[in-house]
């Protein structure tokens, strides 16, 4: 990926890095950077990175055709659905309604 950037920088094309760690190689090539800010990654599979750089990836897009609001109130919408399917009562919802169907005999078939 460096190489990649370097070339786009020979050829004089502005490039914008981004990235989760301060001091990472990308920081310290001279690009623009947009930092994610996610913290260390615990997990292999990156969801924390992943969700981020969609995030941003949304939010820049939405921004360079003017709109950069508009995606604010979906980013929030979004997180307002996933704070209510984790909530408390809800995982209690859950729990009580499968030990409900837990507890009901198959029908035929």
């Amino acid at each position: 990926m460096l190489d990649a950037v370097r070339a786009a920088q020979k050829r004089g094309s502005k490039v914008i890095g981004i990235t989760n760690v301060m001091g990472s190689s990308l920081t310290r090539e001279g690009v623009e950077l947009l930092m994610m800010n996610t913290g260390p990654e615990i997990c292999v599979l990156s969801t924390k990175t992943y969700t981020s750089q969609v995030v941003l990836m949304s939010l820049l897009a939405y921004a360079l055709v003017g709109r950069r609001k508009s995606c604010t109130r979906r980013i929030k919408g979004l997180y307002m659905d996933i704070y209510n399917l984790t909530s408390k009562s809800m995982r209690d919802y859950l729990r009580d309604l499968a030990l409900e169907l837990d507890s009901k005999e198959p029908g035929p078939g």
